[in-house]
């Protein structure tokens, strides 16, 4: 789902998605924190750099 929802930041090489290179520098936009609240595994978590803090999932 996560390679669908946002396929310039996630790749799916197999069985598990992987973020690809470099996606995951910057800060988390909207797309992203939807895919990690839309991710049926909640295997997203999404770090504001800054501050450490857990952004996403969203309760």
């Amino acid at each position: 789902m996560c390679v669908a929802l946002l396929p310039k930041r996630f790749v799916l090489p197999g069985d598990a998605a992987r973020v690809l290179p470099g996606a995951a520098d910057g800060v988390p936009d909207e797309a992203l924190l939807d895919a990690a609240d839309s991710c049926p595994a909640l295997a997203i978590t999404v770090t504001d750099r800054a501050t450490g803090r857990i952004v996403g999932p969203r309760p």
